[in-house]
């Protein structure tokens, strides 16, 4: 259900995106996978073209011959790394779960091509790769191409998405005290990432997904360009929901 959830919260922004543009829009799903969040989407935006760009040719090979599968003639797939797919423009840049920088670098190209905007980050441990001078994934690697299926960086074969450390063993409410800095912490990180945004001149909301309860990466980022009248209430229209797609 948690992915449902997810694809019914982009679905919500993007039929409001969508309903006040004329023209069809050009939509890209930076890291997307085997089409988890794009083909549903691809289905319900029949008029709207699509792009997933993934770095896994394993993943890309099964995207594409699960668009075939469905009809899907308005889905497209291009094997790269985000911050190599420069050469076309788009209208909505989407993201889901995409991890460390790789969002932020999703977010930047949608800012060079003055594009609407729709990430739920994930995890930002990974920050401390970009930090480094590295990558989403590695501290040294700018690049990489898996040989198999399911092979990931050797940097990043060792995450974990649990609590570790002194706080995950005390049994006096440590572990809900860190847990709620974390969050805290990753909000903030949200926050800025917007207010980058609107210090090129778009207007953003930091959004909950559908029953966000449920799930442990739940916020939506959304940015439109100021200078793009037609989406202009869009924002607004989407806090008026108390911050929370549910």
């Amino acid at each position: 259900m948690v992915k449902r959830w997810q694809v019914e919260s982009f679905a919500v922004v993007l039929r409001r995106l969508a309903h006040v543009v004329r023209k069809p829009l050009r939509i890209v799903d930076f890291g997307c996978g085997t089409g988890t969040l794009l083909l549903p989407l691809a289905h319900m935006f029949q008029h709207c073209s699509f792009v997933g760009v993934e770095m896994k040719p394993a993943a890309v090979a099964l995207l594409q011959e699960r668009a075939r599968a469905a009809g899907l003639a308005n889905v497209r797939a291009v094997r790269c790394m985000i911050e190599e797919y420069v050469h076309e423009p788009f209208d909505v840049c989407l993201a889901l779960h995409a991890c460390g920088n790789a969002t932020d670098a999703a977010m930047l190209l949608a800012v060079k091509r003055r594009a609407a905007y729709v990430v739920s980050p994930c995890c930002v441990g990974k920050l401390k790769f970009s930090l480094a001078g590295g990558s989403s994934f590695s501290p040294s690697q700018a690049t990489y191409t898996p040989h198999m299926p399911g092979e990931r960086p050797v940097a990043d074969q060792n995450h974990s998405s649990g609590t570790t450390g002194p706080a995950a063993d005390r049994k006096d409410g440590g572990t809900a005290v860190a847990s709620a800095a974390a969050r805290m912490c990753k909000e903030h990180i949200e926050l800025d990432r917007n207010l980058a945004a609107e210090e090129e001149g778009y207007r953003t909301g930091l959004l909950k997904c559908f029953q966000w309860e449920a799930m442990a990466k739940n916020d939506l980022l959304v940015g439109v360009p100021a200078e793009r009248s037609e989406w202009a209430g869009l924002v607004e229209a989407l806090h008026g929901s108390g911050g929370s797609m549910a």
